[in-house]
């Protein structure tokens, strides 16, 4: 099969959750709890911490130890 020119309809799950988790953060105006964050995405609080920890590592997230939430 040839390229067509076209972005790819399927699309990564887990880019997806992280994606939504990126924009509950940068859509508050506050620091979030993983657990609120879970709550406002739908996602199971454990992929939340998940995806956090992976997005703290890479430097998109920043975790405030003071608090324990995420900014």
């Amino acid at each position: 099969m040839g390229r067509t020119g076209q972005p790819a309809i399927r699309q990564v799950a887990a880019v997806q959750r992280a994606v939504a988790v990126l924009d509950v953060l940068a859509n508050g105006h506050t620091e979030l709890g993983t657990n609120e964050i879970a709550r406002r995405t739908g996602i199971n609080p454990s992929t939340v911490s998940r995806l956090l920890a992976t997005l703290v590592e890479s430097g998109l997230v920043e975790h405030v130890a003071g608090s324990g939430r995420y900014r």
